[in-house]
């Protein structure tokens, strides 16, 4: 459809009024000529109508024949824009320079998207990119992308594969995360056992690669083997294994942890804004202010501006630096039983209900008040699975 649309401007069309008698009989016999009319009205004066440029001398004819006045209300497209401004010298050059001016532009790269996961900041591999001749306002045919890909997933480990691709004026880049891997020093003629990490209670035994050396009620000491790898069948044979299981037992846990009476607070004391603009891989500074010293934390803003769903060679990048000042400050006991407790939280979420191995059973905690600290004792009974895997290497006879 906007081919249609583009190819109409570029031959012009007219706006026409058929006034008569009978201005359907003008109508039909132009239809039978094979003359393209569309968007057609009736009106009290007549019919209006939409028709191509080349064709208004056979209308003419059509309208003496069937005695019908023909009238041109508009004109439309790039033949009649030039008659009109052909004695205008300065704009036809204009138009001229603007049209070559457009096709050279258009063979830079003046726009480049970037989708990175969450892990990697997206302004850092911007600034990567740079280093190897990726940025807005480079020719796109001085790009060798399987080179800059190379360059860039040999030299950052954090990347596992790369794609650049340009298309016109937009340069797009993909990569994805490399995903480290936990490696097992296995060999051939090893295996593995399971040992205690705790002392405790047995209270659940799910062995599923291995022989259990205890069962639910008994109680354990630290590094005693749960489960081993050495399995005997029934028939006699005897296999090495790496053990697998599951052993739940009844522990306890003592946390204990201290937090001065005078600390060191960091309180906000100067911000500075930093604002530029890129205008066709041009760079304006939009504001006077310089980065202040001490202490800091940087937020970043990046705009790109879109007309129409696309995004154009125009962007504006915001930094927001944020100063920092330490000071002493004495703490009362109810700020240090906040800290204390929200350090506690911290030590329960990470070691663990986010590891899966835990469960509380049972806490109590005690705050008491020294000379110089605070001092939060946690006692916890716990549930866990106290398995840990010690290889057992083993060696082959040589002759």
């Amino acid at each position: 459809m906007i081919v249609v649309r583009l190819l109409k401007w570029l031959t012009g069309y007219v706006r026409l009024m058929v006034r008569g008698s009978f201005p359907e009989h003008f109508v039909n016999l132009a239809s039978r000529k094979g003359v393209n009319l569309w968007s057609m009205e009736k009106c009290n004066e007549g019919i209006a109508m939409f028709a191509k440029r080349g064709e208004l001398q056979y209308l003419g004819e059509i309208a003496d024949k069937t005695e019908c006045d023909l009238h041109i209300l508009k004109e439309y497209g790039l033949p009649y824009l030039i008659k009109k401004y052909r004695n205008r010298c300065g704009l036809m050059a204009g138009l001229v320079i603007s049209a070559g001016l457009c096709f050279y532009m258009s063979g830079f790269v003046w726009n480049i998207s970037v989708d990175v996961p969450d892990s990697i900041n997206e302004y850092e591999i911007r600034a990567l990119l740079r280093e190897y001749g990726v940025y807005e306002g480079t020719r796109s045919g001085s790009i060798d992308t399987d080179a800059v890909v190379d360059q860039i997933c040999s030299n950052d480990n954090r990347i596992s594969w790369m794609t650049i691709n340009i298309m016109g004026t937009d340069a797009q880049i993909r990569l994805s995360q490399r995903v480290k891997r936990n490696k097992t020093n296995m060999s051939a003629t090893g295996f593995s056992n399971l040992k205690s990490t705790a002392d405790g209670t047995v209270t659940k035994v799910n062995v599923y690669n291995g022989t259990a050396n205890v069962s639910p009620g008994d109680g354990i000491r630290k590094n005693q083997l749960l489960v081993s790898g050495l399995v005997e069948y029934t028939n006699g044979k005897t296999v090495l294994t790496d053990a697998e299981a599951i052993v739940l037992a009844r522990t306890h846990r003592n946390v204990l942890i201290s937090l001065p009476k005078t600390m060191e607070l960091s309180s906000p004391t100067s911000a500075a804004c930093l604002r530029d603009i890129r205008i066709f891989g041009l760079t304006l500074p939009l504001s006077l202010n310089t980065r202040p010293d001490g202490t800091l934390t940087k937020q970043v803003k990046h705009s790109v501006f879109n007309i129409l769903g696309h995004s154009i060679p125009i962007e504006i990048n915001e930094e927001l630096w944020q100063c920092y000042e330490k000071k002493p400050a004495a703490l009362d006991r109810q700020q240090a039983e906040t800290i204390l407790r929200n350090r506690l939280s911290l030590y329960e979420f990470f070691m663990l209900s986010s590891s899966d191995r835990a469960r509380i059973i049972h806490k109590s905690l005690t705050i008491t008040e020294g000379s110089d600290c605070f001092t939060l004792k946690a006692d916890y009974d716990l549930e866990e699975n106290v398995c840990q895997r010690v290889m057992v290497p083993t060696e082959l006879e040589s002759d």
